[in-house]
């Protein structure tokens, strides 16, 4: 009866240590989502993905055509832009935090998961010549439609160029969201440690209120 007993509550006991992550949500994720339900939502339908995610009040939606540095984006049926977003209080500059959303196709060169993705983007910015380092990797998100997404955060120092021209420091975020053939890219930048920090909850944010439409 004892043993019946002991095998009872170590039962209980790891079912409480499971507890709303059986899926791979955890708790206050799912709070969260929840939460943002609340919210009104913004749909999109180009370049073969179709998505909507939650109107969050301190983000402001921009379309590519009144953002000046769109243009030198590469935009074609397999890889464009969709939207940016700037937190609000912020000037619309290249310097400002602000988060990218854009389609890109699986057929593309190291596009095919997002562990190739990831690898690019280390071997574009972890290297002699952008000095960047690996912030975070492996850390999970949720979003409204069940998928559990990953996020990669990288750190640029700011670097001179020459005894004129320097680049500029910058914090990064990415997250690819599988739709199929495509991948919706969500990509958060921050020139300023404040400003990241601000906007990365934010991030987040939109990508727990993803939903497939």
């Amino acid at each position: 009866m004892k043993s019946l007993t002991y095998i009872l509550l170590l039962t209980l006991g790891l079912g409480w240590l499971g507890c709303g992550s059986s899926d791979g949500i955890d708790s206050s994720q799912k709070e969260r989502i929840e939460e943002l339900g609340q919210l009104p939502r913004t749909a999109f339908n180009q370049g073969g993905v179709s998505f909507s995610i939650a109107e969050l009040p301190e983000l402001k939606m921009v379309h590519p055509d009144s953002v000046g540095w769109a243009s030198y984006m590469a935009q074609t049926e397999d890889n464009g832009t969709i939207g940016y977003y700037f937190i609000k209080g912020y000037d619309l500059q290249l310097a400002s935090p602000q988060i990218r959303i854009e389609y890109i196709n699986k057929a593309l060169p190291d596009c095919g998961s997002v562990e190739e993705l990831f690898n690019w983007l280390k071997g574009v910015f972890v290297n002699d010549e952008r000095q960047a380092t690996v912030l975070n990797e492996g850390q999970t998100i949720a979003t409204t439609d069940g998928q559990i997404v990953e996020l990669l955060e990288l750190r640029q120092p700011q670097l001179s160029l020459n005894d004129s021209l320097a680049r500029s420091s910058k914090t990064m975020a990415y997250a690819y969201i599988d739709q199929g053939e495509r991948f919706v890219a969500l990509n958060f930048t921050a020139t300023e440690d404040d400003a990241y920090d601000e906007g990365l909850p934010l991030f987040k944010d939109m990508i727990l209120s993803y939903r497939k439409e």
